[in-house]
């Protein structure tokens, strides 16, 4: 379930985006199973939002105006990565799971940024 303190929106397709401590960055909540087209239709929505003047208070609620997004994928979501790099995003980490997890186990962390 997710934490509604931190999720902010939902796109097209089930695609949740999440809050972070920096205003202009958002996770988005992905699998293997999100279609290319909804994760670039969110993308194209984010990058709308982005540009749309706000004021101070508008600005406190944090709904919109990001300037970067990132998603953790899994090492087995082949497609999900192959979806993220035809998208433009970067692989610009990868790291180990959880203890709980296999020791081979890693996951990675992909990035895109707009102006």
């Amino acid at each position: 379930m997710a934490n509604m303190e931190l999720l902010s929106k939902i796109y097209e397709g089930d695609i949740h985006k999440y809050r972070t401590m920096c205003c202009a960055l958002s996770q988005f909540s992905l699998t293997k199973d999100y279609p290319i087209e909804d994760i670039r239709d969110a993308i194209e929505e984010m990058k709308k939002e982005s540009e749309v003047p706000m004021d101070f208070q508008a600005q406190m609620g944090r709904n919109g105006q990001e300037k970067a997004v990132f998603v953790i994928a899994k090492d087995d979501e082949f497609i999900l990565k192959e979806n993220l790099a035809n998208l433009g995003f970067t692989k610009i980490a990868e790291f180990h799971r959880r203890n709980c997890y296999s020791s081979n186990s890693m996951l990675e962390m992909w990035f895109l940024s707009w102006e």
